[in-house]
């Protein structure tokens, strides 16, 4: 499984009346060589700090709560510890000061928050429930655990040894809990897109470690087992649709087989057959030249900046499950050539009209000619483009062209739109009043939305196949063939049915997407190598 790295071992929970102990406890911790969370200096200035608490919280993989008599009056404190129970993260208190008498420390605690008078904002942070339920689920806890105790100074270097010795019980399965748990709230955030599940080896992986997670007893929360369990549905679903797919070609092909066997039992005469031949490769031959008449835009050998910002990718950090997004980088690309448009349905028919390419998965009943193909998948669009003499694009020749030499964050000119950028340059309206469609793949409505060099289309409409496969490097990836198996490709643009308004859409970010797979929302472009 591709695990969602948590960038920090555990967060420090703590009352800022204890922060002298505190920030000795932290620091123990980053000399011996963890990466610790906490709130001075990991919350970006000007940030939403709960928002940066949340985020902390769901990527690190244990929360060290610290037991004093101000932590246990905060409010703030039992609105992170009640977050890390709903997270299911591993709590480990370590006592700083019980005071005179712990359970009147509870007691007086407990009267300070009932009687605090929290704002709109510490209300809506704890869902509107009674803050007195929360104190005792949380008390509860604690109780339930063996303190680390650092009572005094003298006590610290045994409490930082204990506090390490229980980072490392199971931190694999709280490495797990962590990516999982994050790729769960994502899918959850995005209305449970299929897109945003577990794919392949991922499935497998999640669910060995759930089952010995199960057996052992350890808390795995209900969205995470969830989660897992729509994951393996989707994919038996997507396997049942590629079997289908290939019984559908399996059958045209015995079909295919049988007309020929009939054709040669009538023993037409040579003249006739090689007049007939003579015909159809002329009728193929006109076919093939009618789907070529598409302009391509050339470009030369270049080196030109890719990917996106530092700033963005880390602000994006916590959403790009099932997306790629890159680091800015300077990129080799050799020269290419790319078509101005996107295919058309009507380009697409000719090539099934000639017998090269096969019927798209999704029946569209009499889809307007000039709009972009879709429900084709990769080795489908590879197929076309290979009729052509073409290939589909990598993923650096399309961001390349949208981005031009000068590093465009939009594949126009600065200068072609004088307004805010227009929403139907993404989804194919001119308002939202409407339900977003695709629109012609030349529509002179969207023509300021072309590069310098008429490539229409490159974000919105549709999403686009690239010839890159998934990898560690995509830029510089070897390219696919059109005809092995590979597990996933990039495709790239988004579609009509995005919103622009996302900071997910970038020309940087890529989706991770089976090449088996087709849908209403992906299509594609073909390019060539040299000038």
């Amino acid at each position: 499984m591709t695990i969602v790295e948590s960038p920090y071992h555990a967060l420090i929970s703590y009352s800022h009346l204890d922060a002298s102990i505190v920030k000795k406890i932290h620091q123990r911790l980053v000399d011996a060589g963890f990466v610790i969370w906490i709130d001075e200096g990991d919350i970006w200035p000007a940030a939403d700090w709960w928002d940066q608490i949340q985020l902390g919280m769901r990527t690190s993989d244990n929360v060290l709560f610290m037991i004093s008599p101000s932590s246990l009056a905060s409010v703030v404190c039992h609105q992170e510890l009640d977050y890390a129970r709903s997270l299911g993260k591993r709590v480990i208190p370590v006592m700083l000061d019980k005071g005179d008498d712990y359970d009147a420390t509870l007691r007086n605690a407990l009267v300070s928050i009932v009687r605090e008078d929290l704002d709109e904002a510490a209300i809506a942070r704890i869902q509107g429930r009674e803050i007195a339920g929360i104190f005792r689920k949380n008390v509860d806890l604690l109780n339930r655990h063996d303190w680390i105790y650092c009572l005094s100074e003298a006590q610290l270097s045994e409490a930082t040894t204990e506090a390490i010795r229980c980072i490392q019980v199971d931190e694999h399965h709280h490495r797990m809990l962590t990516s999982c748990m994050q790729q769960a709230l994502t899918w959850q955030n995005n209305d449970h897109s299929p897109d945003r599940i577990l794919k392949g080896e991922e499935i497998a992986e999640a669910e060995s470690w759930l089952q010995q997670a199960t057996s052992r007893n350890l808390d795995v929360p209900e969205l995470v087992r969830e989660f897992i369990h729509k994951s393996r549905n989707e994919e038996i679903a997507h396997q049942q649709h590629l079997q289908e797919i290939k019984n559908r070609e399996k059958r045209l092909l015995r079909s295919r087989q049988r007309n020929f066997r009939v054709a040669m039992s009538f023993g037409i005469v040579l003249v006739i057959i090689a007049g007939f031949v003579a015909f159809n490769s002329m009728r193929l031959y006109r076919l093939q030249q009618s789907a070529a008449e598409v302009g391509m835009a050339s470009f030369p050998d270049s080196t030109v900046w890719l990917g996106e910002e530092r700033e963005l990718v880390e602000s994006l950090m916590d959403r790009i499950i099932g997306f790629d997004i890159q680091p800015k980088q300077q990129v080799d690309v050799p020269a290419f050539q790319i078509d101005l448009l996107e295919v058309s349905f009507a380009n697409y028919a000719l090539c099934i009209e000639a017998g090269v390419c096969s019927q798209t998965s999704h029946e569209i009943d009499n889809p307007a000619p000039n709009r972009p193909v879709v429900g084709v998948d990769a080795f489908q669009s590879a197929q076309y483009c290979e009729w052509l003499g073409k290939r589909l694009p990598t993923r650096a020749e399309w961001e390349r062209t949208a981005r031009g030499t000068g590093y465009r964050q939009y594949p126009w000119e600065a200068s072609a739109i004088d307004d805010d950028i227009p929403a139907h340059m993404f989804t194919g309206i001119e308002d939202f009043s409407t339900e977003p469609q695709p629109v012609d793949v030349d529509a002179a409505s969207f023509a300021d939305g072309a590069t310098p060099e008429g490539v229409m289309h490159l974000l919105g409409n549709v999403s686009e196949w690239t010839s890159t496969p998934v990898c560690n490097d995509p830029y510089h990836c070897p390219m696919w063939d059109g005809v092995s198996d590979v597990d996933q490709l990039y495709t790239v643009g988004f579609s009509y049915a995005d919103d622009y308004f996302d900071e997910v859409t970038q020309l940087g970010v890529a989706t991770r997407t089976h090449p088996g797979q087709s849908d209403q929302f992906i299509g594609f472009r073909c390019s060539q190598s040299g000038p």
